[in-house]
């Protein structure tokens, strides 16, 4: 899996970035395993199963190797990170690779099959993204492209919307306002069930 083909790739990350530190989620199962690769090769990383605060993990990052689910996107986005996606094989329709490709042709993400990535090609996909000024700024902006800002409101004006509610909240002037939404329900123009 992707636990095993960053075990195997360190080496070569060490030799040829020895200054990188890691942030490395790896799920329960592998963790210990993980753990004690870094450990063994001397290098700096913070190994956890899970993280349940991820916007200090991306916000620290340079770059990520990641799944391409959808929050996993949503939030490579968010953070204009530049990623290598490696996409669950067996997710169902093998949506993340569809999701992994969109961002691959819009020039947002890098990505690569899990069966066919070992360590040099790990390497290789991802060191541009640590090291190449151009590569970083040229995926950045194309994030930024594809990123939804205030994506949260835009979704509650469309429930407001369809649900009769919408009119009400555009006539006082509050979409276009930051905190519309806890306006709205201060003002009771949201319905009872959404207090």
């Amino acid at each position: 899996g992707i636990n095993q083909a960053v075990i195997d790739a360190l080496p070569i990350f060490r030799e040829k970035c020895p200054e990188l530190q890691y942030i490395h989620l790896t799920g329960i199962k592998q963790h210990d395993e993980v753990v004690a690769a870094y450990q063994k090769m001397g290098m700096k990383a913070a190994v956890r199963p899970f993280l349940t605060e991820m916007e200090y993990a991306l916000g620290a990052a340079t770059a990520s190797i990641s799944r391409s689910g959808a929050s996993s996107l949503a939030e490579i986005a968010a953070f204009e990170l530049p990623s290598l996606l490696v996409p669950y094989p067996h997710a169902a329709d093998d949506h993340q690779y569809y999701n992994g490709l969109l961002f691959q042709e819009a020039g947002a993400a890098q990505m690569a099959a899990q069966g066919g990535l070992n360590p040099e090609k790990l390497v290789r996909l991802t060191l541009p993204l640590l090291l190449d000024e151009q590569v970083r700024n040229t995926m950045m902006g194309n994030l930024r492209k594809l990123g939804v800002k205030e994506a949260a409101q835009k979704i509650a004006a469309r429930i407001l919307e369809e649900i009769g509610q919408g009119e009400r909240v555009k006539k006082s002037g509050m979409e276009d306002e930051e905190g519309w939404l806890k306006t709205a329900m201060e003002n009771g123009d949201l319905p009872s069930w959404k207090k």
